[in-house]
């Protein structure tokens, strides 16, 4: 452990006023909006250049730079968090540590990548028409994302969040203009678009230094995190690991078991209406980001699970009547947005509306599990999910495709959200009639949140 020295002093550690917190959640909530929109608007063009199987094998590509990431990074970014939150160890060690450590997992992504692209991996992994410049681009974004992702989390665990913001934002929003403009003026192929998702991760990756408030001359010049340090961030990061593992049988797995069962046309009908379907994912989103690091400064304080309770509710509200208007608007807008061959996508996007109500609270849930220092509860959660999702997944997809994922999506959502709301009640000493009563003050965070002048 450090010495004092390496430790901020109480007067030191951040202290948020109330109306402080919730100009942080305006903040990460615009930007963590912008950036689904945007995607959603790539979706559109990916969809509407390359059609419904070339935006199946788009679909893959982020599926792989969602995947691979994670996959290698053995939950070391989450436990990055969790250790800056609780100021357990000299933010520089911690730092130089976990890139250091980052740098190679990135490599044994690429690794995997090329290899798998080398010895012509089925449509499982990679899809066939994927040229040299795609497969290069590619191996930069899942190099640079393995570093990003980590980056941010360090930053998050010390509530510095316009990493994850602001700068977050801009690189997609590069990514989108990009696209844009090689659709419009010369001719969007899989190669090009890959190289769009290696703009993102680029820009992230160049922006750090500047954001990061911290000097990476300095972080190099401090020693290492000593081995004991390590592995006790390896065992608290196993949870978080093993949750984001099973957590990708939530829809990246689905992917991945679509385009081999069912092909790209079915994946890409899925794929597209998925994006779209997770925008109810952002009311809870805010909360969700900057939860954990607030869970763990403020785990004594015997008055914060009733406010978490109390805005799960009101993100229950919000979502569920999010879905309806979904669900109505549907049948006109998805085929007027990607295309009249993505009219069967409608009946798959509605009922995945219902999955992403329950998924917006068991996020919140599990982030407050990780905060509160039980991530194991929200592994446990994530595998209910992945279960019910895979099992479903190999019973509907070769006779319903893009419909049985859906189907297999929500009902696992909904199942695991239940179990979720059950350990939530355990964890917070609070009785079910106190969660699921409605009060009038839970609606006043959404006032505070909306009235963008500070309170005087």
């Amino acid at each position: 452990m450090p010495s004092d020295s390496h430790r901020r002093s109480d007067k030191e550690k951040p202290e948020h006023k109330e109306n402080d917190i919730y100009r942080i959640i305006r903040s990460v909530g615009l930007n963590r909006g912008i950036h689904p929109f945007v995607t959603f608007c790539i979706s559109i063009v990916v969809a509407r250049s390359l059609g419904a199987e070339g935006r199946g094998e788009y679909g893959l590509l982020v599926a792989v730079v969602g995947t691979l990431p994670l996959m290698v990074g053995l939950g070391l970014s989450s436990a990055t968090l969790f250790w800056g939150a609780r100021e357990r160890v000299d933010e520089r060690s911690l730092l130089k540590t976990t890139t250091l450590i980052s740098l190679l997992f990135g490599v044994i992504s690429v690794s995997v990548v090329v290899i798998g692209w080398w010895v012509q991996a089925s449509s499982f992994f990679l899809p066939a028409g994927l040229g040299i410049a795609g497969i290069a681009a590619l191996s930069v974004t899942v190099f640079l994302t393995v570093l990003t992702r980590l980056w941010s989390n360090f930053l998050a665990g010390y509530e510095r969040y316009a990493y994850s913001t602001w700068y977050f934002t801009i690189s997609v929003v590069s990514q989108l203009l990009f696209l844009i403009v090689v659709w419009r003026f010369f001719s969007l192929s899989l190669d090009l678009a890959a190289v769009g998702l290696a703009l993102q991760a680029t820009l992230l990756f160049i922006v750090f230094p500047f954001v990061s408030k911290v000097s990476l001359i300095q972080v190099f010049a401090a020693p290492v995190l000593s081995g004991r340090e390590l592995i006790q961030m390896f065992r608290y990061g196993i949870w978080p690991y093993l949750t984001g593992l099973l957590g990708m049988a939530s829809v990246t797995l689905v992917v991945f078991l679509l385009s081999g069962i069912s092909g790209f046309y079915e994946t890409g009908l899925f794929t597209a209406i998925a994006g779209p379907a997770r925008f109810l994912l952002l009311i809870a989103a805010p909360l969700s980001f900057i939860l954990p690091a607030r869970t763990a400064r403020r785990v004594e304080d015997n008055k914060f699970p009733a406010q978490v309770a109390g805005a799960l509710r009101l993100i229950f509200c919000l979502a569920a009547m999010a879905a309806v208007l979904g669900a109505l608007i549907a049948p006109i807008v998805v085929p007027w947005l990607f295309g009249e061959e993505f009219a069967r996508a409608v009946k798959p996007f509605q009922i995945l509306l219902v999955g992403m109500v329950a998924m917006a609270i068991k996020n919140v849930i599990n982030q407050y599990l990780v905060g509160l220092g039980h991530p194991g509860w929200a592994t446990a959660i994530t595998a209910f999910s992945a279960l019910a999702t895979v099992s479903l997944c190999l019973a509907l997809l070769s006779e319903f495709g893009a419909l049985g994922a859906a189907v297999a999506v929500s009902v696992a959502h909904l199942s695991s959200g239940i179990f979720g709301v059950f350990v939530f009640l355990h964890f917070s000493s609070l009785t079910s009639g106190q969660l699921l009563r409605f009060k009038a003050d839970d609606w006043r965070p959404l006032k505070k949140l909306l009235w963008l002048r500070p309170n005087r």
